[in-house]
């Protein structure tokens, strides 16, 4: 096919979208719903017979990725159900959630569609790269075993009461299936993928939606511990409670200040903004009771959810 070809098919099919769009789309929300599903469904069969037309088969690429696939894995449904959930959301404000409310949030706020296929394939080459059959055996498989285990029996025993070895396993499948997908590793993701193991108990630790939800909230959502970004976090956290809580600011500094400079370095502080530093490497988990941490994350994502 010449080039003038192609740019003239190319014409009459993005006329032909125009056209049926103007005719069976009366809003945004019917595109994302049975509209879409027409208009897709159309134009796979306009372009059957001519494949090499690469930019509307981007565009098709485009509209599935970003419409045939609802965001956050909500159901499309009546606008006005949509509506009653908006107000739903800005109910779970100072709330206590129950269990099905809250993994409904945290799902809400961390699963991406479009996420769970790109890292579909990142852990697919990834896994090829580093050689390793099953994702959940990764290199650094043994190291992770010792450090689950020690973790939950040292510092987050109140997690795991029972003892429950699943716990464990599960936790980790999913650190070591993010060491395949990211390459990366740190002590401390172990407690972060606390939380989401107890939170989605139904899902499997082996399977790519908890992984996804699980690398949505390390890149996007917590204080990385690559980044070293709690360090600019616990700053701002400081600077804050100068602003807020003046008084607490001034006690916490006066206490701070008669504190002999030899236990300062032996304690690895160098300003009192960095006693919030171990507090936001591992989202509070071990510092709060499982409860009061649950209700501080859920208050997090009702943040991010009515920021947006």
């Amino acid at each position: 096919m010449t080039k003038e070809t192609r740019v003239v098919l190319e014409k009459q099919l993005l006329r032909e979208l125009l056209v049926f769009l103007d005719d069976e789309m009366k809003s945004s929300y019917d595109m994302v719903n049975t509209g879409f599903k027409r208009v897709y469904e159309k134009l796979k069969s306009i372009i059957k017979e001519t494949k090499e037309i690469e930019p509307v088969s981007c565009l098709l690429e485009l509209f599935e990725g970003r419409f045939y696939h609802f965001t956050n894995n909500v159901p499309c449904i009546a606008m006005e159900q949509i509506k009653q959930e908006e107000i739903l959301i800005l109910k779970l404000k100072g709330r206590c959630l129950p269990i099905k409310l809250r993994q409904w949030l945290w799902s809400y706020t961390l699963h991406n569609p479009q996420k769970l296929k790109e890292n579909e394939w990142r852990l697919k080459a990834n896994q090829t790269l580093l050689g390793v059959v099953e994702p959940w055996k990764s290199p650094i498989y043994a190291m992770v075993f010792r450090l689950v285990r020690d973790a939950l029996k040292e510092d987050y025993a109140v997690f795991n009461e029972a003892n429950n070895p699943e716990f464990a396993d599960r936790i980790d499948s999913l650190v070591n299936q993010y060491f395949v997908l990211t390459k990366s590793h740190s002590a401390y993701f172990v407690p972060l993928a606390i939380p989401i193991v107890l939170i989605f108990f139904s899902k499997s630790a082996k399977e790519l939606e908890l992984l996804n939800i699980f690398a949505i909230l390390i890149e996007s959502y917590v204080h990385n511990p690559l980044r070293g970004d709690a360090i600019a976090g616990s700053q701002r956290v400081w600077r804050r409670l100068a602003l807020e809580l003046p008084q607490l600011f001034r006690h916490i500094e006066n206490i701070f200040s008669k504190i002999p400079l030899v236990k300062k370095r032996l304690a690895i502080l160098e300003s009192p903004s960095e006693i919030f530093l171990s507090w936001l490497q591992v989202s509070f988990v071990g510092y709060l009771r499982v409860e009061a941490l649950f209700y501080a994350w859920d208050q997090v994502f009702y943040f991010i959810i009515t920021s947006i």
